[in-house]
């Protein structure tokens, strides 16, 4: 009896176990019952002048890099306002990230942050030491069996080795098979299928070509690089000419439109080089290249230049919606990122499109010289099937915020003719990187980041 009055019952058990959970449901509900902490209200102009000042701040720092020859790493950005985190809004995930890979505890994850672009597929590009190294790395991939284009494209957004180019090109614009064992056999059928289309027009003689098509193509192909030998023999403007009169029969949706002969002419130009070394001021090409060799250059080109107009080719048909698309993308980055320059055109009674339209048409090539032109290509090629038409938006918004503070001291008269007329024609290599790299910077900061531009 003495044991089974000390020892607890199973009853005693179960309400001492109820009273303990009754505490915790109490307790539960209490942290329910609290109210929560209001956020606080975001002052929008606020946001806006602190991301413009992060973004300052990181071009120098980034500029200051490459000035010395540096990798940008988490020391060049000890100096940034940390405060502009204080002020962004709660959608602002894609500068919440650069801003939280800047900071200085995270050293590793900083230098590969910046100083990185990416490839089509969001994948992070490492920037090869040296142009011995790269054309060394870029061998060795175009020797494989089946060349791994997503490595190539990461060595080729830093640019392509002269010997080359032409064969990366072909590769990443899906004009050459990456599969050795299909690649011979696949090119001498293309060029077969477009020798063959071209013969059977301008063969026979021009009685049966379109007159006014044809008028319209000579006129342009005259006007193709007025300044540049290369481009004013006989022989290349017949190419051109074929090239552009084949490729408006076969895109009827399109045709010609003024612009298309510009971007014939990297393509043209890349693929001679690749035969046989030649520049800009060449003017023996016959000499200098067979028959045979200007057929095939003829019609990769004009494979080539179709497959980049695939991906932009509403920039050419009726209206040309493209064109009005990057035209108000810059318009929309522009005032978010410079909103002082956005205040000055419109006091100025400025548009976008009576100077962007030539960029977006034309690809700023005749702002840029032609070696120029073709460094930006390999980036855009490396970029994918958007390269063109968007990450060419962001060269266009780099060129904007570099000529910001001179722009804004000009009249309207005096901005557009700047706009038009550049002082891009005479750049260094280094300027043209350093534009490349800022362009890189934009796009890292606003890319699928709708929030920023509403």
């Amino acid at each position: 009896m003495t044991e089974q009055n000390t020892r607890p019952s199973a009853i005693d058990c179960s309400e001492s176990n109820v009273g303990i959970r009754s505490k915790k449901r109490h307790s539960y509900s209490n942290s329910l019952s609290l109210k929560k902490t209001p956020s606080p209200e975001i002052d929008k102009e606020s946001t806006t002048s602190k991301v413009a000042q992060f973004c300052n701040r990181s071009f120098n720092a980034f500029r200051n890099a490459l000035g010395k020859k540096v990798r940008p790493g988490a020391n060049h950005f000890k100096a940034l306002d940390p405060s502009f985190m204080q002020a962004r809004g709660p959608k602002s995930a894609p500068l919440h990230t650069l801003r939280r890979s800047m900071s200085i505890d995270s050293t590793e994850r900083t230098r590969c942050s910046i100083d990185r672009p990416r490839s089509a597929t969001n994948t992070p590009i490492k920037m090869p030491v040296s142009e011995g190294v790269r054309l060394e790395k870029m061998t060795a991939l175009l020797e494989q069996p089946i060349v791994d284009l997503n490595a190539l494209r990461k060595l080729a957004w830093n640019g392509i080795p002269v010997q080359l180019r032409g064969k990366v090109w072909k590769l990443l614009l899906g004009y050459m098979p990456s599969n050795a064992v299909r690649r011979d056999d696949t090119l001498v059928r293309k060029r077969n299928e477009y020798n063959e289309t071209a013969n059977s027009l301008f063969v026979t003689g021009n009685e049966t070509l379109d007159a006014s098509l044809k008028h319209q193509i000579h006129i342009d192909v005259e006007r193709t690089h007025p300044t540049l030998k290369l481009f004013q023999q006989p022989v290349v403007r017949g190419m051109l000419e074929r090239i552009l009169y084949v490729w408006s029969i076969r895109h009827p949706a399109s045709g010609y439109v003024q612009g298309i002969s510009d971007l014939t002419t990297p393509f043209l130009f890349v693929f001679l080089n690749s035969m046989n070394e030649i520049n800009e001021d060449t003017s023996d090409i016959e000499n200098r290249v067979s028959k045979e060799d200007l057929l095939t250059v003829e019609a990769d080109t004009y494979w080539c230049l179709s497959k980049l107009l695939d991906g932009i080719q509403d920039n050419y048909i009726q209206s040309q919606p493209g064109i009005y698309r990057q035209v108000m993308k810059l318009q929309e980055l522009t005032q978010r990122i410079d909103v002082d320059l956005i205040n000055h055109f419109n006091a100025q009674g400025i548009e976008f499109m009576q100077f962007s339209f030539r960029w977006m048409n034309c690809l700023l090539m005749r702002e840029f010289a032609l070696r120029h032109i073709i460094r930006m290509w390999d980036t855009y090629i490396a970029e994918g099937l958007t390269g063109v038409s968007d990450f060419h938006v962001y060269v266009c918004v780099s060129l904007l915020i570099k000529w910001s503070e001179q722009l804004q001291t000009m009249d309207f008269q005096d901005c557009i003719i700047f706009l038009q007329s550049p002082p891009t024609r005479n750049w260094s290599d280094s300027e043209v990187e350093v534009l490349l790299s800022e362009a890189y910077l934009w796009k890292y900061l606003f890319s699928d980041a709708c929030a920023h531009l509403k």
